[in-house]
């Protein structure tokens, strides 16, 4: 194997370990957070680290990351099966959204329940879904 591709492979390995720790970190940061809206700047600082978590988690997910290795590399990192496995992650995701969203539209005009504590729920669960998806298919595609 050429030295990119052992480069490559290392690197898809790495992906899925960061991947996962990172949603429990984004998941545990998660019950940190107020369930209504910031009232402190420490609140809001949290809330802003949150967003831009679950930002740069969503972007990982749908660019397969590595951005400043080596084009030949990403290229080998982003194969056909990884694409494939990055786009049914996203279907589960979608598919994990739309029933919190209900649910949660539900629960917020029985109770009162905050909006931004339904928003972060959608966040949450769908990204978990989509991650967690995507880490087994990787997982079980890498061997």
């Amino acid at each position: 194997m050429s030295d990119s591709a052992n480069v490559a492979d290392r690197l898809s390995r790495r992906r899925v370990r960061v991947l996962r720790g990172a949603m429990i970190i984004f998941a545990a940061q998660s019950t940190l957070l107020p369930v209504d809206m910031p009232k402190r700047v420490v609140e809001f600082v949290g809330l802003v680290a949150w967003l831009a978590m679950a930002q740069m988690l969503m972007l990982v997910l749908t660019t397969g990351g590595l951005w400043l290795r080596d084009p030949q590399v990403r290229q080998l990192v982003d194969d056909e099966v990884t694409r494939a496995n990055r786009a049914r992650a996203m279907e589960w995701g979608f598919s994990a959204a739309v029933p919190v969203a209900i649910v949660g539209a539900l629960i917020a005009s029985l109770t009162r329940m905050p909006a931004v504590f339904g928003f972060r729920m959608v966040v949450l669960i769908s990204l978990f879904a989509a991650i967690d998806r995507f880490v087994r298919l990787e997982r079980a595609a890498l061997g």
